[in-house]
């Protein structure tokens, strides 16, 4: 390797490990931009839930109606962790 590659990744080895993925990442961002098509080993990021999603799946009646029946199941607990 050359002496500018080599001071490059003395560099580099120096950064935190946030800092690496950080370069990392934009890197990769400026070698394929979004115009082209994204590498394989390049994964998107996880989209979020808008806020309110999850809000109207279950009541607290039915949350405690299913932990009752769970409590009421076949399953004995053992007793150590009693």
């Amino acid at each position: 390797m050359s002496s500018a590659t080599l001071e490059v990744w003395e560099q580099i080895q120096k950064l935190s490990k946030r800092e690496q993925e950080e370069l990392r990442y934009r890197l990769i961002r400026e070698a394929w931009p979004e115009s082209s098509e994204s590498p394989d080993f390049f994964i998107a990021p996880v989209p979020m839930a808008p806020p309110g999603y999850f809000e109207n799946i279950d009541t607290r009646e039915e949350i405690a109606e299913e932990n009752e029946f769970a409590r009421h199941s076949g399953i004995e607990v053992p007793a150590d962790l009693e």
